[in-house]
Formats: C-alpha cells, sequence, structure tokens
C-alpha cells in the first residue's frame, strides 16, 4: 500500500515537474506573437560575407539558403 502510494506521488511530481519546465522554455520564435511575425518578413537581412539584403521571408523559407540563417542580425529576426 505504500509503495503504491509513493510510486502515484513520484508520478504527479513528475507530471508537475515537466509541466512547470514546458511553461517556463522560450519559443522557438523568440517569445514574439504569431500575429508581429508577419511584420517582420519585410524587414531586410544583410549577409556579411557577400553584402546583400535578403528579406526574411526569402531568407527563412528557402532550403538552399540555410547557409545564412544564423547571420541574419538579430534586429531582422532570426529565422
Amino acid at each position: 500500500m505504500f509503495f503504491r502510494h509513493f510510486v502515484l506521488l513520484m508520478l504527479v511530481l513528475s507530471l508537475l515537474l515537466l509541466s512547470t519546465v514546458a511553461a517556463t522554455e522560450k519559443p522557438e520564435n523568440g517569445g514574439k506573437l504569431k500575429k508581429d511575425s508577419g511584420k517582420d518578413m519585410k524587414k531586410r537581412c544583410r549577409d556579411a560575407h557577400e553584402c546583400r539584403l535578403y528579406s526574411k521571408s526569402d531568407i527563412c523559407y528557402n532550403p538552399s539558403m540555410t547557409h545564412l540563417w544564423r547571420k541574419c542580425p538579430k534586429k531582422c529576426g532570426r529565422c
């Protein structure tokens, strides 16, 4: 009987811990609301090596430009 209560208590505590961790993790979009993400698509991002300007939508949704994803400045928004 004691073992059953112990296992149940451990299960409840683990679920509580998982929900707490999930609530504190930062969303992938940097904490921005989904309705705000459309505004960032018009901002321009400069590639450090080629000095070209790209729109965020061109960089983030084009698989051939994955090498540029990390070079986009924070003010333009990362993918």
